[in-house]
């Protein structure tokens, strides 16, 4: 069973009718019954109740169904990551005092994520006193 199986079986749970899924995933009705049938025939039992103009998904159906939306989400995830992989990532904390460089770093902030959208950025904005009480907090080696 493959990707593409598991779309068109959840794109028949959307339509709740073959004709129309087949036209929205371009298959003929004939061919999309088919692999329906087959992923039927391979999981052992039966997904949809076969009604005159409708289809109904049975109990194993509507765990099938839940289990093909998480195939597919994990590998739309692990394609997004493989595509990010080797670009740079992460948090970066800023502790900074409010003045008038604030809009100076904000246009530098913009222009860095831009370059690197993996990288967040949380800013902490107190006095000069606050902010090193809080690094000496996390036990950081603060120059003298």
């Amino acid at each position: 069973m493959g990707l593409k199986v598991l779309k068109a079986f959840l794109t028949v749970c959307k339509t709740g009718n073959i004709t129309k899924a087949a036209e929205e995933i371009y298959l003929s009705q004939p061919a999309l019954s088919r692999q329906i049938q087959d992923l039927e025939e391979e999981l052992g039992c039966k997904l949809l109740n076969r009604h005159t103009r409708s289809l109904s998904l049975t109990e194993s159906g509507y765990l099938f169904q839940l289990r093909a939306q998480e195939i597919l989400e994990l590998s739309a995830r692990a394609k997004r990551e493989l595509s990010q992989q080797g670009e740079l990532g992460g948090t970066i904390v800023l502790g900074v005092v409010e003045s008038s460089v604030m809009k100076y770093l904000s246009r530098k902030i913009k222009k860095f994520r831009e370059k690197y959208s993996r990288i967040k950025f949380h800013i902490h904005s107190a006095t000069g006193d606050e902010l090193r009480k809080k690094l000496m907090q996390i036990n950081w080696i603060l120059p003298s």
